[in-house]
């Protein structure tokens, strides 16, 4: 009659109530005579299902809980401070704030489960955002397993190619500790973000006992109620010093398990204020890479101020820095009025540097300096005629940045087999700040065709043209072909020869004047071009300039003779 509940014995908890008040002299003689609580003292619970007991979650009048002052049963109750089945207590704690504008996450999964993983080293989580429009950003979440746990949180700035959730420009770092497990808000400084900029957030936590934790939510895989969706570039888990996108890492880990868990990303959100306008930087490179070769290790970048709206840029303070580990790479001297700088290469290498304008936030860009080595060549043979003369192809080399090479001063060329027809080899070396002794020369190849051969004799038989040609093996020449025609006809006939042949007979021709010219052949297609590295850094280019050598080639033509058949 009191409802007033007292469980005298150590039992599991199998339903949820919400604590609403308490009464520290409630009456241990309110309780059941025979199961009294040890001293007084109660908490004033409300229950889910209302005063219609068992009929929930249909709120229909029933006769469940504390009467009020009209006789009704409310769904109230009494439980004694010295209950033995209240576990798992959690509380809310709520104060006045202006609600944020917007709420990045990723974590959208209704767990029923939020266990923290715990390692003997190291171990942080990160996520990364794509900034939707421009915002200041004001607090972040975290959720902790334990209580008494620390938690240290870094906020970056990424550059659009970022690979690791560090990949960028650090603008917050803190620590803090939460005595109670549970969800948290840690207020941030402001920090600007530009439309469609990428950021991120690092939490690493540690609990009392000094071990590292990681919390996601999970579940049994279940289609049939919901799926948790973790994308590639959304999370990311470090361990012993190694990013990890947290995509790979669940499909390595479900591979593993008999009983696969569901996973969501990592609960960490960002609350931010949008800006007024959706402002974001651009930068313009102005002569192409940046390389050590001399000649092409300065270049002038420029940052654009883009908005989707109208905007008053006035003349904002604008700094230019490289970030930490990227100082030695190159120097940057900034222009007059500060949107450009000069950048000059002083270290081959890969870094960043990050642009920021007062009032409108910072960018990350990446910066790379080449060592400037051969990457490529171009070979480009003018008259690929035999003359008994050496032939010497025009060459065009360049750097891994695609910068062209001067020959003499970034590189040697060498020729081999370019006096005989057939095929001649360039072999193209590094040389100064080219030179690498890591890297093979590039090898190209190029044809050299026979000249004209001359007709020494022509007599036209019964139904056959003979003829005796020029003996051209001497050169390199592979053959000949010879072309012919009735006289006043519109298409060539024709009949190819071996070289070691130098009397030709065309038989099976009708009789009639006929007209003929011979050229030369060379056959190229038992070629090894093994060591074709004209394209280093494209295989299929390769592959298919070793096919266009290995092939016959054609001199020229000769003048045009005349022979009758009878």
């Amino acid at each position: 009659d009191k409802w007033a509940h007292y469980t005298w014995d150590f039992g599991a908890s199998n339903h949820a109530v919400s604590i609403v008040g308490w009464d520290d002299n409630y009456s241990k003689e309110n309780f059941l005579a025979e199961h009294q609580p040890p001293a007084d003292g109660a908490w004033l619970c409300k229950n889910s299902w209302g005063s219609a007991e068992e009929a929930f979650p249909f709120y229909a009048s029933g006769d469940w809980g504390i009467e009020n002052e009209e006789g009704k049963h409310t769904g109230y109750f009494w439980v004694s401070y010295y209950d033995h089945s209240l576990t798992e207590p959690f509380s809310l704690e709520l104060k006045p704030a202006a609600a944020p504008q917007s709420v990045d996450q990723h974590d959208y999964f209704l767990a029923n489960a939020l266990n923290p993983q715990t390692y003997g080293y190291p171990v942080s989580m990160a996520n990364v955002f794509k900034a939707d429009h421009t915002k200041t950003l004001r607090a972040i979440s975290c959720i902790t397993g334990a209580e008494n746990t620390s938690v240290h949180y870094q906020v970056y700035l990424l550059q659009n190619a970022y690979q690791t959730p560090e990949d960028g420009l650090m603008v917050a770092e803190g620590e803090t500790a939460f005595a109670d497990a549970g969800y948290h808000r840690i207020p941030l400084g402001d920090i600007l973000v530009q439309k469609d900029q990428y950021f991120s957030v690092i939490e690493t936590q540690r609990n009392q006992d000094g071990m590292y934790e990681v919390i996601s939510a999970n579940t049994y895989f279940d289609e049939s109620v919901q799926v948790a969706i973790v994308n590639e570039r959304e999370s990311y888990l470090r361990q012993n010093d190694q990013w990890k996108d947290y995509r790979t890492v669940l499909d390595e880990q479900a591979s593993e398990d008999a009983m696969p868990l569901s996973y969501d990303n990592f609960p960490i959100k960002v609350y931010s204020d949008r800006a007024a306008n959706d402002v974001k930087m651009r930068l313009r490179l102005g002569n192409g890479p940046l390389s050590m070769l001399e000649g092409y290790n300065t270049a002038s970048y420029r940052v654009q101020f883009v908005a989707d709206n109208g905007f008053e840029m006035g003349k904002p303070s604008i700094v230019w820095q490289p970030l930490p580990g990227s100082e030695g790479l190159v120097e940057i001297e900034p222009k007059k009025d500060g949107t450009a700088v000069d950048v000059t290469a002083k270290a081959p290498g890969t870094g960043l540097f990050s642009v920021t304008a007062e009032g409108f936030g910072t960018a990350v860009f990446p910066i790379t300096v080449t060592r400037g080595r051969l990457d490529h060549a171009i070979t480009i043979v003018m008259d690929p005629e035999y003359t008994g003369q050496e032939i010497i192809p025009l060459i065009f080399a360049y750097g891994e940045d695609g910068a062209q090479l001067t020959e003499g001063e970034h590189y040697q060329v060498t020729f081999e087999n370019n006096i005989r027809c057939g095929l001649g080899r360039v072999v193209i070396t590094g040389i100064g700040p080219c030179e690498d002794p890591d890297s093979e020369p590039l090898v190209d190849y190029f044809s050299i065709v026979p000249r004209s051969p001359q007709v020494l004799s022509l007599s036209g038989e019964s139904g056959e043209i003979r003829l005796t040609v020029e003996d051209l093996s001497e050169i390199g020449a592979d053959g000949y072909e010879v072309q012919y025609r009735l006289k006043g006809a519109y298409d060539w006939s024709s009949a190819s020869f071996e070289g070691s042949r130098t009397d030709l007979v065309i038989s099976g021709l009708a009789a009639g004047e006929y007209e003929l010219q011979v050229r030369g052949l060379v056959d190229n297609r038992e070629a090894d071009l093994s060591d074709l590295r004209s394209n280093v850094n494209n295989p299929e280019a390769n592959a298919g300039m070793a096919n266009s050598y290995k092939r016959i080639e054609y001199g020229s033509y000769g003048e045009i003779h005349t022979v009758i058949v009878p």
